[in-house]
């Protein structure tokens, strides 16, 4: 999004209300919970890639979920 800079911008500068006027409640929340770092890490090991999960297994997987659209 051009009003917000770079991606970096989004998750370190850009304030929650500017975020909300422009992105989906779900994609501000998962920022705010990434500055806050209220996220889940599972490092990676022996070439395998680690994984961050934002929100819990039950908001990420759930069925008929649409896609979160940021454009």
């Amino acid at each position: 999004m051009a009003n917000f800079g770079t991606e970096l911008d989004i998750l370190m500068r850009a304030s929650k209300e500017a975020l909300l006027k422009k992105l989906p409640v779900k994609v501000v929340e998962g920022v705010m919970r990434a500055r806050a770092g209220k996220v889940s890490i599972k490092p990676g090991y022996d070439g395998e890639y680690g994984i961050i999960s934002i929100f819990d297994k039950g908001i990420s997987e759930a069925k008929n979920e649409e896609q979160l659209n940021l454009f």
